[in-house]
């Protein structure tokens, strides 16, 4: 029975650059995978039946789930008889912009397409993923950190040689991230990755911290003040630079390193005791194994 870390991710920067016909926006982002995660278990079956359980009261079980979904697609495209029974135990926030529920389905194909002998490379895969979530790709091909354009289905990975540590805080709000992007006001006045990427390249941490930018914010704030009010806690408490992760509505800050991440994740659980507060650093993707 195959047990699986699903990671989480943040974005250090995040701009939105058009929407196509369908619905769905461009971006240029840099994703950052992190150590936070889900743990996944899955039992194979010779029948045909797909379950999909979790410990979580707000995550659907069955057919409503992401992961259902992907295994549905999956063995629709290769025409697989063979079932699965999947429990997911989450610890990332739902809701959040930390990516748990397309990390999740993007470690279920991954985990599915190694016991179905399906190769993750096939252009048919790579055709269907984006549609199931668009931050699938990123958990399912990148090495870690990663610069994400279309609507997140080209990848450019991007070296990340030293480990970059955050302080994260959730406090406790669903925010749906199709409602977010639907009030995006689009503008030619977009800004470009290329700082934040050339910071992480050379490790040039406070390069990486004035480059920080999403323009969800201007969107989400308004509508949540308690963002940017975290965001000024963080740097108050000592961060580097703070961000909302995606849509929201996990604020997080960067720190020099784990210990002053630490001291800054305990003067924050003081202010804030009943919100989810934790530490992470940067890592490889544990779902390709980079």
């Amino acid at each position: 029975m195959p047990t699986v870390k699903s990671p989480s991710k943040l974005n250090l920067f995040l701009e939105v650059t058009g929407k196509r016909n369908d619905g769905y926006h461009f971006i240029d982002s840099l994703f950052v995978c992190i150590s936070l995660y889900d743990t996944i278990e899955f039992a194979f079956t010779p029948d045909n039946c797909i379950e999909v359980h979790t410990n979580h009261p707000e995550v659907p079980d069955g057919h409503a789930n992401i992961v259902y979904k992907a295994i549905e697609a999956v063995r629709t495209i290769f025409a697989v008889s063979s079932g699965v029974r999947v429990t997911i135990d989450k610890k990332i926030p739902v809701g959040a912009g930390l990516g748990g529920g397309s990390s999740n389905a993007a470690s279920c194909i991954r985990t599915i397409c190694s016991e179905w002998q399906i190769d993750i490379n096939d252009p048919r895969l790579k055709t269907i993923v984006p549609s199931l979530g668009a931050d699938i790709p990123f958990f399912l091909y990148s090495n870690g950190c990663a610069r994400c354009r279309g609507i997140g289905e080209n990848i450019s990975d991007i070296p990340l040689n030293n480990k970059v540590w955050f302080v994260l805080v959730n406090p406790n709000i669903f925010i749906n991230t199709g409602s977010i992007y639907k009030k995006i006001a689009l503008t030619n006045d977009t800004k470009d990755s290329i700082n934040i990427i050339g910071g992480i390249v050379n490790s040039d941490i406070d390069s990486v911290s004035r480059a920080f930018y999403n323009r969800l914010e201007g969107v989400v704030i308004p509508q949540y003040p308690i963002i940017h009010e975290l965001k000024e806690t963080l740097i108050k408490l000592g961060c580097m630079a703070s961000l909302m992760s995606g849509s929201g509505s996990t604020v997080f800050g960067l720190a020099r390193n784990k210990a002053n991440a630490d001291a800054i994740a305990d003067a924050l659980k003081k202010i804030c005791p009943t919100w989810f507060v934790t530490v992470a650093s940067s890592i490889k993707n544990t779902i390709t194994g980079s």
